[in-house]
């Protein structure tokens, strides 16, 4: 008999043992969002007119951060508490709205500069950060999902919004490394 207590118990308090709560999800953010800044300043800056190898692997490590991030992000928006209220989905779009600028002049810098790093190890540096690229693309995806997951109908067509803005972005980028030109 009290091995069905223990059972009983551990099944019906496990949800609430892993529930993260809207702080934690906004505090995964925040850190997606240094994360991105780091990424951004390194694909904007650290690439030079003429240069090396190290930069590539650099900004590459830096995108696999953001991927980490992505990773630990999608885990905490996923073990939210349901229902999630419409205000702490706001508070989770706007965070991640916040991000959305950087993320464009990043994407933009590393088009900018792609003749740059195709010189790079005989085009392996264009063609790692264009891997890198996909990455983000499919962590973007990612997020939506985890997101509409949990969160309110709602807050879908905003949250599918806010993905749609940031992948057209990626496209972009992505078409620029796979062109040839």
């Amino acid at each position: 008999m009290q091995l069905k207590s223990i059972f009983f118990l551990a099944f019906t308090a496990a949800p609430f043992a892993f529930a993260s709560t809207l702080p934690e999800v906004l505090g995964g953010i925040s850190q997606l969002g240094a994360r991105i800044t780091v990424l951004e300043g390194r694909v904007t800056i650290s690439i030079p007119v003429t240069g090396g190898t190290q930069q590539v692997m650099t900004i590459h490590g830096s995108a696999a951060n953001v991927l980490n991030a992505i990773d630990s992000t999608v885990s905490l928006i996923t073990q939210l508490e349901k229902p999630v209220p419409t205000d702490a989905c706001n508070a989770m779009l706007n965070a991640f709205q916040v991000m959305v600028p950087g993320m464009k002049a990043g994407f933009q810098a590393a088009v900018a500069k792609k003749n740059i790093l195709t010189g790079f190890g005989a085009g392996r540096g264009a063609a790692v950060l264009g891997l890198d690229l996909i990455n983000l693309r499919k962590g973007a995806v990612n997020i939506e999902v985890a997101a509409l997951s949990v969160l309110p109908s709602d807050c879908a067509d905003r949250v599918t919004a806010l993905r749609v803005d940031i992948t057209d972005a990626i496209d972009v980028a992505i078409a620029a490394y796979n062109s040839t030109n």
